[in-house]
């Protein structure tokens, strides 16, 4: 039974060390000012301010580095595993707009996205809204990419599924430790 567990930790920590973000960087979750649907984030001694065009901003998040050496797919898998805001390795983000050539103004997306990273000087910022909008302004010092991904809604059949397999494992638990 020792080598189970000893074997089960040698691969939980192989599995982290694989799935650890590849570039190097501190990511830390920001605090902005929002008021009326006007934000604004003081980062570095620059001031970025961002408008709401739909839903709120809920999060955002600072990466000290560069993600993915701007392969949107990279970048992607780079922010899922650094579990901000309740991502994982086995989220799916869709990818959704890609533009190289933004230097502030409107952050849009061709289809609706509730995550997008934007590229800033020598880091990214990453912005995460609890339901899907369409665009957003963003303006502010050294900005110079960004990326929209959207991430799937667990439908309620997927919860009702989970609840019930979460069930019939306590179930089986109880059962064994019984007999």
């Amino acid at each position: 039974m020792k080598s189970f567990k000893v074997l089960g930790m040698g691969i939980a920590a192989v599995t982290a060390l694989a799935l650890a973000p590849a570039h190097a960087g501190t990511w830390t979750v920001e605090a902005p000012t929002v008021t009326a649907g006007v934000g604004s984030l003081v980062l570095n001694g620059h001031t970025f301010t961002f408008t709401d065009t739909g839903s709120p901003v809920l999060n955002v998040a600072f990466f000290d580095g560069n993600l993915g050496d701007n392969n949107q797919s990279v970048i992607a898998s780079d922010i899922k595993a650094s579990g901000l805001f309740g991502l994982s390795s086995l989220t799916t983000l869709t990818n959704g707009t890609k533009n190289d050539d933004f230097g502030g103004g409107t952050v849009s997306g061709t289809t609706p996205f509730n995550y997008a990273a934007v590229h800033i000087g020598n880091g990214e910022l990453l912005f995460h809204w609890s339901s899907k909008i369409t665009s957003f302004n963003l303006d502010g010092a050294s900005l110079s990419n960004y990326r929209t991904y959207a991430a799937p809604v667990p439908e309620p059949e997927t919860y009702a599924m989970m609840i019930a397999g979460l069930g019939l494992v306590g179930f089986m638990a109880r059962r064994r430790k019984q007999g």
